[in-house]
């Protein structure tokens, strides 16, 4: 670090793009990828900089972040039939598994509910209503989901003008489409139950 004593973690480390803080945070969440061979399927664990037992999402916020959900979707029988589908495809997926009250309480770990909401998306007629678990809306008191997880290097790796530029100069061109990308990442088991949602199929 230019400092010599750096303790803002913002100083660039020599012959790297990044900072200190990004070098460590990318290091934390490279340490938590492993793949899978057998089962062909990478498995990751939240790159938590802050003990889970900070999140607050409990069973009570959760059941009124539902109910608001539903109350919007019960207006619209189409939105809601579609949201329905959205969520029937992930558990057919295992994106998402239902929990019976046995598996849930016989879960010694800390668990946090995500709130999900429904966003317009009215450039699709397939899909006019899509989800979004909300990762970084703050509950009960307590920091986000998104706040205690290191980010990473970013600055660098998305920067619309050098993507232009090389795809430009013929040196840069790809296009691909990976379905559903950060459904097809499998968590670690105790950071499952770190996004756990209700849904009751609008009964």
């Amino acid at each position: 670090p230019k400092c010599c004593s750096c303790r803002c973690g913002l100083c660039p480390i020599p012959g790297s793009r990044y900072s200190y803080r990004e070098e460590c945070e990318l290091k934390q969440i490279d340490d938590g990828l492993n793949y899978d061979a057998e089962n062909g399927r990478w498995v990751a664990s939240y790159p938590l900089q802050h003990p889970r037992t900070v999140l607050k999402g409990t069973f009570g916020v959760a059941v009124q972040s539902l109910k608001s959900t539903e109350k919007l979707l019960l207006k619209n029988v189409e939105w809601g039939k579609k949201y329905n589908e959205q969520i029937q495809d992930m558990v057919n997926r295992n994106a998402a598994r239902k929990l019976t009250p046995e598996i849930y309480n016989a879960f010694r770990g800390h668990i946090n509910f995500l709130p999900h909401i429904a966003v317009k998306n009215p450039n699709s007629i397939s899909t006019p209503v899509r989800i979004c678990f909300d990762a970084s809306r703050v509950q009960g008191g307590g920091p986000s989901l998104n706040h205690v997880i290191a980010k990473g290097p970013d600055r660098f790796l998305n920067n619309l003008a050098s993507v232009i530029i090389g795809f430009r100069n013929g040196r840069v061109a790809a296009k691909a489409d990976v379905k559903k990308m950060y459904n097809a990442i499998y968590l670690v088991e105790e950071d499952m139950y770190l996004q756990c949602f209700f849904w009751r199929n609008l009964d």
